[in-house]
């Protein structure tokens, strides 16, 4: 159950991962209307550095776009859950690795014309094998890149998801400092 107070708005559906909401707002003119939104508790993103400086990430299939896609390892805050406890589980969870360093690189909305999700990117290095647990309705795989396979990434099409283009982007930026 999500962490929320009434005036958040109306529950439309109430969902283990998130809420949708129908919130009443008042436009310039002083008129009343109400537009639905998804009440999110936030996400964290990752970006698995390897020792030789290349990233780890994963082969996911996502029902909605019918789709197996290239992605960095992501996931659904549990509500109220610190982002850095949530890093360390999804980052063991879908690739089998841990981190024992986890650097905050930026905080973003995901979508906000329709949900107030948060993303919390993190970069995850120094790390160690772990123990992969997938979800049960997860089908992932994990793929390790080199760095100069990895830098292709952002050019050559293969990454339709836009929190890892934004993640490559980050690794990238964060190199040439």
């Amino acid at each position: 159950m999500s962490q929320r107070d009434e005036r958040e708005g109306r529950i439309l559906y109430e969902g283990a991962k998130f809420d949708i909401l129908l919130k009443t707002i008042e436009g310039r003119s002083g008129a009343k209307t109400e537009k639905p939104y998804i009440h999110h508790p936030g996400a964290v993103v990752l970006i698995p550095e390897t020792s030789h400086g290349g990233l780890i990430l994963i082969e996911n299939r996502r029902f909605a776009v019918e789709e197996t896609i290239l992605e960095v390892p992501a996931g659904t805050l549990h509500w109220g859950e610190d982002p850095v406890e949530a890093a360390h589980r999804e980052l063991e969870e879908e690739t089998g690795w841990r981190a024992s360093t986890l650097v905050p690189v930026m905080t973003y909305f995901s979508a906000p014309a329709f949900t107030n999700e948060v993303m919390h990117v993190f970069l995850a290095q120094d790390l160690q094998r772990g123990v992969l647990n997938l979800d049960d309705d997860e089908e992932i795989r994990v793929v390790e890149f080199s760095r100069e396979q990895a830098d292709s990434l952002l050019t050559d099409g293969k990454v339709k998801d836009g929190k890892t283009l934004l993640a490559l982007a980050l690794w990238k930026n964060l190199r040439e400092d």
